[in-house]
C-alpha cells in the first residue's frame, strides 16, 4: 500500500511560544478541536520524546500515539500503529509576520 499523506494549515494570530504552549497541552484539545473527543495522557510530566497519549475521535477507534520527535517551540511528531496501518502525525509551527502557521501532516501507510 502506498502511503497516503494529507496536510492542512491554519494561521494563528499569536507568537509561536504561545501557540506551542496550547499545542502541547494535548489533554485540552477536546475543548477547541471538534475532531478530538477525548485525550488521555498515559504518562506524567510535559509532553516529551517517548510520551504516550490515547486519543478518541469520531468514527475512529481509540488510538494510542507515541511521540517520536520533538523540537521545543517548533514541532512534534507522534506515531500510532494499528492492524495493518501506521499513522504518523507531524504538528509544526512556522513563524509568520502576524504570528505563526500551524501545519498538521498525517501519513498513513500499510504495516
Amino acid at each position: 500500500m502506498e502511503p497516503v499523506v494529507q496536510s492542512t494549515s491554519i494561521e494563528i494570530a499569536a507568537p509561536p511560544d504561545r501557540a506551542w504552549a496550547v499545542m502541547i497541552a494535548v489533554e485540552r484539545w477536546p475543548e477547541f478541536i471538534e475532531t478530538v473527543t477525548g485525550v488521555k495522557r498515559l504518562d506524567e510530566g510535559p509532553l516529551a520524546l517517548g510520551s504516550r497519549v490515547r486519543l478518541r475521535q469520531p468514527r475512529v477507534p481509540e488510538t494510542e500515539y507515541r511521540v517520536t520527535e520533538l523540537t521545543p517551540e517548533r514541532s512534534f511528531t507522534w506515531v500510532a500503529t494499528g492492524p495493518g496501518v501506521r499513522t504518523t502525525a507531524r504538528h509544526e509551527l512556522t513563524p509568520t509576520a502576524d504570528g505563526c502557521r500551524l501545519t498538521l501532516t498525517v501519513e498513513q501507510a500499510g504495516e
